[in-house]
């Protein structure tokens, strides 16, 4: 809204004509400036256009969000095809950004799996985290679906696997039929305490011994002391030590009994490789609302799970829940000496990228509770990932 809807922005529309310039101009000569400035300035520019004042009527529409559509009978928000997503039949070619976090993260999953459209006639693409502007990355791919598909050009596209997945730590693109791989097998890890709530605690395949840890939960932009973290951890992390090299694409699913001393919080998911070297490689992030956690059984697809979060049960302080939820795909090569890590927080911030490194992600308003939420462990909290 800060970027595409202030006054500013209406009042120097451009034509088709200047846009089609400015467009050659940026994706051509001008093209390698671009790519090396680009990084550098996108982090300042989402600043701005956060702190941007968007024209009335997307106010407007945004304060319904904030405080009238708390459910899909009061939102603003159209319904949009997603419960109709059997009557498309046309060809298609979709593409996901495994980066873009906040942005259509699961909507190119369901699209190819639900629609009707013959097999051989539909394409989803997983590219790799990048952030673009202007967004040239794909054009060169549609141009090459369209030659085909209007032209009958026989330029190959035809026999384009299905699926083509990019795999984090091959740093090379994987092909299947489906996403998930027909040959992906689901594996649990158990989370397990390693002692202290500040110690780095455990994945394990099973068997994970009971307890709990916590950590402190204090919504973004709260005054608090300086120092606070010192004395109340604001994360929990959990590692796995691979002991054999695996890769991993398909579905990420956070199950995790979980409690709360307030009537709601926030809890967000990370999954991270960290190599051989220490260096931690951003893989994937869920997030949820514990008095929203409803699955919604009738939506979702093999790597969503679709939550109803307008059905809200507030929470019973003490009294712990189970929380369900789905983390972003990120297909990834692990080699033996890695580490895979789950890291759990209540704000983004804490988590998150920078849109310089590639992954177009927004801090998120969460529940204004200072609380302390807890993990219960013993076969209760446990992550899955697909293994190919």
């Amino acid at each position: 809204m800060g970027s595409n809807f202030t006054q500013e922005q209406f009042d120097s529309r451009m034509g088709s004509d200047q846009r089609a310039l400015i467009s050659q101009l940026l994706n051509g000569p001008l093209r390698p400036m671009v790519e090396r400035m680009l990084p550098r300035r996108v982090d300042g520019m989402f600043e701005k256009f956060m702190s941007a004042t968007p024209i009335e009527d997307v106010r407007k529409i945004y304060a319904n969000w904030l405080f009238d559509g708390k459910s899909r009978d009061t939102t603003t928000i159209p319904l949009g095809p997603a419960g109709t997503l059997e009557q498309i039949k046309v060809p298609f070619v979709t593409v996901e950004n495994l980066g873009y976090f906040n942005l259509h993260q699961f909507g190119s999953y369901e699209l190819f799996e639900k629609a009707c459209t013959p097999a051989d006639n539909k394409w989803l693409i997983l590219a790799q985290p990048t952030y673009d502007l202007p967004v040239f990355s794909w054009q060169g791919e549609a141009l090459a679906f369209f030659d085909h598909l209007l032209y009958g050009t026989e330029n190959g596209y035809s026999q384009q696997a299905a699926v083509r997945y990019w795999v984090e730590g091959a740093e090379r693109f994987e092909e299947a039929a489906t996403f998930p791989p027909a040959r992906a097998k689901t594996i649990r890890l158990e989370l397990e305490s390693a002692g202290a709530d500040t110690a780095v605690h455990r994945l394990v395949p099973g068997g994970a011994a009971e307890g709990s840890n916590s950590w402190a939960a204090v919504p973004i932009g709260l005054p608090v002391l300086g120092g606070l973290e010192d004395v109340a951890n604001p994360t929990l992390a959990f590692e796995l030590l691979v002991t054999e090299e695996m890769l991993l694409a398909g579905a990420v699913t956070a199950h995790l009994r979980f409690s709360c001393n307030e009537i709601d919080s926030y809890v967000v998911a990370r999954l991270s490789r960290v190599d051989t070297a220490g260096e931690r490689h951003h893989l994937s992030l869920g997030a949820l609302r514990p008095a929203g956690r409803t699955v919604d059984l009738g939506a979702g697809s093999a790597v969503e799970i679709a939550v109803n979060s307008g059905d809200r049960r507030p929470l019973v302080p003490g009294r712990p829940v189970d929380l369900r939820f789905s983390l972003t795909p990120a297909p990834t090569l692990l080699l033996v000496g890695d580490r895979l890590r789950l890291d759990v927080a209540s704000r983004t911030d804490l988590l998150r990228k920078g849109v310089g490194e590639g992954f177009a992600h927004f801090d998120l308003p969460v529940p204004p509770y200072l609380s302390r939420n807890t993990l219960h462990f013993g076969g209760g909290s446990w992550i899955e990932v697909d293994r190919n």
